[in-house]
Protein backbone atom coordinates (compact mmCIF):
# COMPACT_ATOMS: atom_id res chain seq x y z
CA UNK A 1 0.00 0.00 0.00
CA UNK A 2 1.29 3.45 -0.93
CA UNK A 3 2.21 5.73 1.95
CA UNK A 4 1.00 9.35 1.78
CA UNK A 5 3.78 11.95 2.21
CA UNK A 6 3.62 14.04 5.39
CA UNK A 7 3.33 17.34 3.51
CA UNK A 8 0.33 15.95 1.63
CA UNK A 9 -1.43 15.02 4.87
CA UNK A 10 -0.96 18.56 6.21
CA UNK A 11 -1.96 20.07 2.86
CA UNK A 12 -5.18 18.01 2.79
CA UNK A 13 -6.04 18.94 6.37
CA UNK A 14 -5.45 22.68 5.86
CA UNK A 15 -7.31 22.60 2.52
CA UNK A 16 -10.27 20.91 4.20
CA UNK A 17 -10.31 23.54 6.96
CA UNK A 18 -10.22 26.35 4.39
CA UNK A 19 -12.96 24.86 2.20
CA UNK A 20 -15.19 24.13 5.20
CA UNK A 21 -14.76 27.70 6.46
CA UNK A 22 -12.82 26.90 9.63
CA UNK A 23 -10.25 29.35 8.26
CA UNK A 24 -12.25 32.16 6.66
CA UNK A 25 -11.18 34.49 3.87
CA UNK A 26 -8.64 37.02 5.15
CA UNK A 27 -7.77 35.03 8.27
CA UNK A 28 -4.22 33.97 9.07
CA UNK A 29 -3.17 30.35 9.21
CA UNK A 30 -1.01 29.31 12.15
CA UNK A 31 2.66 30.17 11.68
CA UNK A 32 5.10 27.65 10.25
CA UNK A 33 6.56 27.14 13.73
CA UNK A 34 3.10 26.53 15.22
CA UNK A 35 2.26 24.03 12.47
CA UNK A 36 5.59 22.26 13.03
CA UNK A 37 4.91 21.92 16.76
CA UNK A 38 1.25 20.97 16.41
CA UNK A 39 1.70 18.30 13.74
CA UNK A 40 5.22 17.14 14.67
CA UNK A 41 6.64 17.97 11.23
CA UNK A 42 9.82 19.58 10.02
CA UNK A 43 9.81 23.12 8.66
CA UNK A 44 10.56 22.06 5.04
CA UNK A 45 7.57 19.67 5.18
CA UNK A 46 5.29 22.44 6.44
CA UNK A 47 6.61 24.85 3.79
CA UNK A 48 5.95 22.27 1.07
CA UNK A 49 2.33 21.94 2.22
CA UNK A 50 1.89 25.73 2.34
CA UNK A 51 3.52 26.17 -1.08
CA UNK A 52 1.05 23.66 -2.50
CA UNK A 53 -1.82 25.71 -1.05
CA UNK A 54 -0.30 28.85 -2.62
CA UNK A 55 -0.09 27.15 -6.03
CA UNK A 56 -3.72 26.10 -5.72
CA UNK A 57 -4.66 29.70 -4.92
CA UNK A 58 -6.08 28.97 -1.48
CA UNK A 59 -3.61 31.10 0.47
CA UNK A 60 -1.31 34.04 -0.08
CA UNK A 61 2.03 34.19 1.75
CA UNK A 62 3.27 37.60 2.88
CA UNK A 63 6.69 37.95 4.45
CA UNK A 64 6.42 39.21 7.99
CA UNK A 65 2.68 38.61 8.13
CA UNK A 66 2.12 34.93 7.40
CA UNK A 67 -0.22 32.82 5.30
CA UNK A 68 -3.53 34.54 4.51
CA UNK A 69 -6.59 32.63 3.33
CA UNK A 70 -7.78 33.83 -0.08
CA UNK A 71 -11.28 34.03 -1.47
CA UNK A 72 -12.45 30.77 -3.01
CA UNK A 73 -12.91 30.70 -6.77
CA UNK A 74 -16.16 28.92 -7.47
CA UNK A 75 -16.95 26.61 -10.39
CA UNK A 76 -14.29 27.46 -12.96
CA UNK A 77 -14.31 24.94 -15.76
CA UNK A 78 -11.11 23.58 -17.21
CA UNK A 79 -12.26 24.65 -20.68
CA UNK A 80 -12.47 28.33 -19.71
CA UNK A 81 -9.39 30.53 -19.97
CA UNK A 82 -9.30 31.17 -16.22
CA UNK A 83 -9.87 27.47 -15.51
CA UNK A 84 -7.05 26.47 -17.80
CA UNK A 85 -4.79 29.13 -16.29
CA UNK A 86 -5.49 27.95 -12.76
CA UNK A 87 -5.05 24.29 -13.74
CA UNK A 88 -1.71 24.56 -15.55
CA UNK A 89 -0.40 27.80 -14.10
CA UNK A 90 -0.41 31.25 -15.68
CA UNK A 91 3.35 31.27 -16.17
CA UNK A 92 3.08 28.36 -18.61
CA UNK A 93 0.54 30.07 -20.86
CA UNK A 94 1.71 31.80 -24.03
CA UNK A 95 -0.31 33.73 -26.57
CA UNK A 96 0.62 33.53 -30.26
CA UNK A 97 -1.20 35.48 -32.98
CA UNK A 98 -1.87 32.98 -35.75
CA UNK A 99 -3.72 35.26 -38.10
CA UNK A 100 -3.61 39.02 -38.55
CA UNK A 101 -6.81 40.61 -37.21
CA UNK A 102 -9.12 42.15 -39.80
CA UNK A 103 -12.14 44.39 -39.55
CA UNK A 104 -15.36 42.95 -40.91
CA UNK A 105 -18.71 44.62 -41.34
CA UNK A 106 -21.57 42.75 -39.65
CA UNK A 107 -24.66 42.08 -41.74
CA UNK A 108 -27.60 44.25 -40.71
CA UNK A 109 -29.75 41.22 -39.90
CA UNK A 110 -27.10 39.72 -37.61
CA UNK A 111 -28.85 38.19 -34.55
CA UNK A 112 -27.36 39.69 -31.40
Amino acid sequence: MEQIPQYRKLYELLRKHIVEGIYEEGSLLPSENELCATYQMTRPTVRHALDTLVKEGLILKQQGKGSIVRKQIQNIGILSISGTASAIGVRYLKTDILQKPEIRVWPENFPF
